[in-house]
Protein backbone atom coordinates (compact mmCIF):
# COMPACT_ATOMS: atom_id res chain seq x y z
CA UNK A 1 0.00 0.00 0.00
CA UNK A 2 1.69 3.03 -1.01
CA UNK A 3 2.23 5.54 1.59
CA UNK A 4 0.24 8.68 0.34
CA UNK A 5 -2.64 6.14 0.58
CA UNK A 6 -2.17 4.73 3.97
CA UNK A 7 -1.28 8.66 5.26
CA UNK A 8 -4.43 9.68 3.87
CA UNK A 9 -6.43 6.60 6.19
CA UNK A 10 -4.94 7.60 8.88
CA UNK A 11 -5.42 11.89 7.97
CA UNK A 12 -9.32 10.54 7.32
CA UNK A 13 -9.41 8.71 10.81
CA UNK A 14 -8.23 12.01 12.33
CA UNK A 15 -10.76 14.71 11.18
CA UNK A 16 -13.85 12.12 11.81
CA UNK A 17 -13.27 12.19 15.02
CA UNK A 18 -11.29 15.58 16.08
CA UNK A 19 -14.43 18.23 16.89
CA UNK A 20 -12.11 21.06 17.44
CA UNK A 21 -12.32 23.37 14.42
CA UNK A 22 -8.68 24.49 15.03
CA UNK A 23 -7.66 21.02 15.07
CA UNK A 24 -9.26 19.88 12.07
CA UNK A 25 -7.93 22.94 10.57
CA UNK A 26 -4.49 21.54 10.97
CA UNK A 27 -5.50 17.87 10.12
CA UNK A 28 -6.88 19.84 6.70
CA UNK A 29 -3.09 20.91 6.20
CA UNK A 30 -2.44 17.86 7.25
CA UNK A 31 -4.13 16.35 4.23
CA UNK A 32 -2.52 18.80 1.98
CA UNK A 33 0.61 18.38 2.77
CA UNK A 34 0.18 14.36 1.91
CA UNK A 35 -0.97 15.47 -1.52
CA UNK A 36 2.37 17.55 -1.99
CA UNK A 37 5.76 15.94 -3.57
CA UNK A 38 8.14 16.86 -0.14
CA UNK A 39 4.82 14.70 1.79
CA UNK A 40 6.82 12.71 4.42
CA UNK A 41 9.04 15.68 5.70
CA UNK A 42 5.65 18.19 5.47
CA UNK A 43 3.61 15.14 7.48
CA UNK A 44 6.14 15.00 10.05
CA UNK A 45 6.19 19.00 10.64
CA UNK A 46 2.65 19.35 10.78
CA UNK A 47 2.62 16.18 13.55
CA UNK A 48 4.56 18.19 15.13
CA UNK A 49 2.42 21.12 15.28
CA UNK A 50 -0.61 18.67 16.21
CA UNK A 51 1.26 17.13 18.93
CA UNK A 52 -0.69 15.25 21.61
CA UNK A 53 -4.08 15.87 19.73
CA UNK A 54 -3.23 13.25 17.01
CA UNK A 55 -1.92 10.72 19.70
CA UNK A 56 -4.79 8.90 20.81
CA UNK A 57 -5.73 8.54 17.01
CA UNK A 58 -2.97 7.18 16.35
CA UNK A 59 -2.43 4.67 19.01
CA UNK A 60 -6.00 3.47 17.91
CA UNK A 61 -4.23 3.20 14.44
CA UNK A 62 -1.59 0.59 16.18
CA UNK A 63 -4.38 -1.98 16.30
CA UNK A 64 -4.95 -1.76 12.30
CA UNK A 65 -5.52 -4.79 10.65
CA UNK A 66 -2.62 -3.42 8.09
CA UNK A 67 0.74 -3.38 8.80
CA UNK A 68 1.75 -0.52 6.84
CA UNK A 69 -0.87 1.45 8.64
CA UNK A 70 0.65 -0.18 12.21
CA UNK A 71 4.10 1.31 10.80
CA UNK A 72 3.32 4.43 9.40
CA UNK A 73 1.10 5.53 12.82
CA UNK A 74 4.37 4.19 15.28
CA UNK A 75 6.92 6.46 12.73
CA UNK A 76 3.85 9.47 12.98
CA UNK A 77 3.94 9.04 17.00
CA UNK A 78 7.94 9.28 16.85
CA UNK A 79 7.53 12.49 14.83
CA UNK A 80 5.63 13.91 17.69
CA UNK A 81 8.40 12.99 20.01
CA UNK A 82 7.88 14.03 23.70
CA UNK A 83 4.35 14.81 23.58
CA UNK A 84 3.38 11.19 22.31
CA UNK A 85 4.16 9.80 26.21
CA UNK A 86 0.44 8.80 26.15
CA UNK A 87 1.30 6.41 23.47
CA UNK A 88 3.98 4.49 25.36
CA UNK A 89 2.54 1.60 26.60
CA UNK A 90 0.74 1.16 23.22
CA UNK A 91 4.18 1.23 22.02
CA UNK A 92 5.77 -1.26 24.01
CA UNK A 93 2.58 -4.19 22.80
CA UNK A 94 3.95 -3.49 19.30
CA UNK A 95 7.05 -5.05 20.29
CA UNK A 96 5.43 -7.93 20.51
CA UNK A 97 4.03 -7.31 17.03
CA UNK A 98 3.81 -10.31 14.13
CA UNK A 99 5.61 -7.53 11.81
CA UNK A 100 9.60 -7.20 11.74
CA UNK A 101 8.77 -3.97 10.25
CA UNK A 102 6.08 -2.92 13.12
CA UNK A 103 8.37 -3.95 15.99
CA UNK A 104 11.86 -2.20 14.37
CA UNK A 105 9.73 0.67 14.30
CA UNK A 106 8.28 0.82 17.45
CA UNK A 107 11.55 0.08 18.94
CA UNK A 108 12.90 3.08 17.05
CA UNK A 109 10.09 5.17 18.00
CA UNK A 110 10.47 4.76 21.47
CA UNK A 111 13.70 6.63 21.32
CA UNK A 112 12.66 9.64 19.42
CA UNK A 113 9.49 9.79 22.54
CA UNK A 114 12.26 9.00 25.86
CA UNK A 115 9.10 8.98 28.04
CA UNK A 116 7.89 6.65 30.20
CA UNK A 117 11.23 4.68 31.35
CA UNK A 118 9.85 2.52 33.29
CA UNK A 119 7.73 1.26 30.82
CA UNK A 120 9.67 1.51 27.97
CA UNK A 121 13.35 0.35 29.10
CA UNK A 122 12.35 -3.36 30.38
CA UNK A 123 10.49 -3.39 27.21
CA UNK A 124 13.80 -2.72 25.27
CA UNK A 125 15.71 -4.82 27.28
CA UNK A 126 13.51 -7.18 25.68
CA UNK A 127 13.25 -6.77 22.25
CA UNK A 128 17.37 -6.62 22.57
CA UNK A 129 16.34 -10.88 22.22
CA UNK A 130 14.41 -10.01 19.25
CA UNK A 131 15.50 -12.59 16.26
CA UNK A 132 15.18 -9.77 13.55
CA UNK A 133 18.56 -7.98 14.19
CA UNK A 134 16.79 -4.64 12.79
CA UNK A 135 14.62 -4.46 16.43
CA UNK A 136 17.93 -5.58 18.18
CA UNK A 137 19.52 -2.58 16.71
CA UNK A 138 16.93 -0.40 17.10
CA UNK A 139 16.52 -1.43 20.22
CA UNK A 140 20.02 -0.66 21.74
CA UNK A 141 19.44 2.60 19.71
CA UNK A 142 16.67 3.88 21.75
CA UNK A 143 17.67 1.95 25.33
CA UNK A 144 21.05 4.49 24.28
CA UNK A 145 18.58 7.84 23.98
CA UNK A 146 17.23 7.16 27.20
CA UNK A 147 20.71 7.46 29.15
CA UNK A 148 21.49 6.78 32.33
CA UNK A 149 17.29 5.67 32.67
CA UNK A 150 18.57 2.63 30.49
CA UNK A 151 20.91 1.52 33.18
CA UNK A 152 19.56 -1.65 33.88
CA UNK A 153 19.90 -2.59 30.42
CA UNK A 154 23.88 -2.31 30.49
CA UNK A 155 24.36 -6.53 31.34
CA UNK A 156 21.98 -6.97 28.10
CA UNK A 157 24.06 -4.54 25.90
CA UNK A 158 27.15 -6.11 26.40
CA UNK A 159 25.90 -9.12 25.48
CA UNK A 160 24.67 -7.44 22.31
CA UNK A 161 28.65 -7.09 21.85
CA UNK A 162 29.00 -10.40 20.66
CA UNK A 163 25.76 -10.26 18.26
CA UNK A 164 26.20 -11.38 14.56
CA UNK A 165 24.60 -8.54 13.68
CA UNK A 166 27.10 -5.72 13.19
CA UNK A 167 24.98 -2.78 13.37
CA UNK A 168 23.47 -4.02 16.37
CA UNK A 169 27.15 -4.24 18.03
CA UNK A 170 27.59 -0.71 17.16
CA UNK A 171 24.45 0.67 18.85
CA UNK A 172 24.65 -1.00 21.99
CA UNK A 173 28.00 0.07 22.33
CA UNK A 174 27.12 3.60 21.77
CA UNK A 175 24.57 3.03 24.13
CA UNK A 176 26.43 1.20 26.32
CA UNK A 177 28.69 4.55 25.87
CA UNK A 178 25.96 6.82 26.72
CA UNK A 179 24.34 5.31 29.68
CA UNK A 180 27.36 4.68 31.48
Amino acid sequence: MPTLQILGILAGLLTTQIADDVEQAKVMSLLRALASEETEDATFYLLEDLGSTAVPYLVAALEHESPEIRTTSVKMLGGIGAEAKPAVSALTNRLRDDVVKVRSSAAETLGWIRQEPVVAVPALIAALRDKAASVRQMAAWSLGQFEAEAKSALPRLTDILNDDDRLAVVYAARAIGTID
